[in-house]
């Protein structure tokens, strides 16, 4: 536990949970220690004010209730009604199912709006949800709403960590929803409700156009309680009470 202070009270150094070394942890070092920049090519691109980018990074479960498709009708959907608003939406994934993302997006007729980033690190989907303006979470696209109450990944709470709006899409019954729609720019909506996603997704680009100091501080107190010190903070209370030492 002393160490673990130790390592909390350290401005100099972070956490993380790992099963190993990884690429993440080769491109670190190899910072520190100034190796050539050719090996660190950043293909990540290059976000503009022209556009709102509403960012995904990680898994589809397709058939098994974490489908793609509802929200591809959405844009589809924004193409058809509100052509200027969709004209200024990107949606960036950061993945391993490019050919499955590709393949909806032709289907919808919407691939124009999409900028693959192909599957990328950690440090590197961490970096493209900051620079979004709207993170999505496909949490449950199935047709059991009460099944999908309970579909939470660790994304979520990586998604917290950022002062961004959230898009879920799941169930109207999900546990974290209370949480969710503190900050008063976070957003669930089921399928089956791609219309009033659209207009959110309208209302947020217009918005954006008009910087909200208060809707901004909302997000930072709301969110703050998942950022990785109070979580550590929390973990540190715990070990100390499992082994009967009092804080110092």
């Amino acid at each position: 536990i002393e160490s673990f202070k130790k390592i909390c009270n350290d401005d100099n150094k972070y956490m993380a949970l790992t099963n190993g070394f990884d690429s993440d942890d080769l491109k670190r070092i190899m910072k520190e220690n100034n190796f050539d920049d050719k090996f660190l090519d950043d293909k990540l691109p290059e976000k503009t004010k022209n556009y709102f980018w509403i960012v995904y990074t990680g898994r589809f479960y397709p058939g098994s209730g974490g489908d793609l498709e509802p929200f591809a009708k959405v844009l589809s959907l924004l193409k058809t009604n509100q052509p200027f608003v969709y004209a200024k939406v990107k949606f960036v994934y950061a993945g391993s199912q490019s050919n499955y993302v590709e393949s909806v997006f032709n289907d919808y007729e919407i691939k124009d709006s999409l900028i693959d980033c192909g599957q990328v690190s950690r440090d590197d989907a961490l970096r493209l949800q900051s620079k979004g303006d709207l993170l999505l979470l496909v949490s449950y696209t199935g047709k059991e709403q009460s099944q999908g109450s309970g579909m939470i990944t660790g994304k979520v709470f990586e998604y917290f960590m950022h002062l961004k709006p959230i898009l879920v899409i799941g169930s109207e019954q999900w546990e974290l929803k209370k949480e969710l729609l503190a900050d008063g720019k976070s957003a669930i909506y089921q399928v089956g409700q791609e219309d009033k996603i659209a207009d959110y997704i309208a209302e947020l680009i217009n918005d954006s156009e008009i910087k909200d100091i208060k809707s901004d501080e909302r997000i930072k107190n709301v969110r703050e309680v998942y950022s990785y010190e109070k979580l550590a903070q929390q973990l540190l209370k715990k070990l100390e009470k499992l082994t009967g030492k009092k804080k110092d």
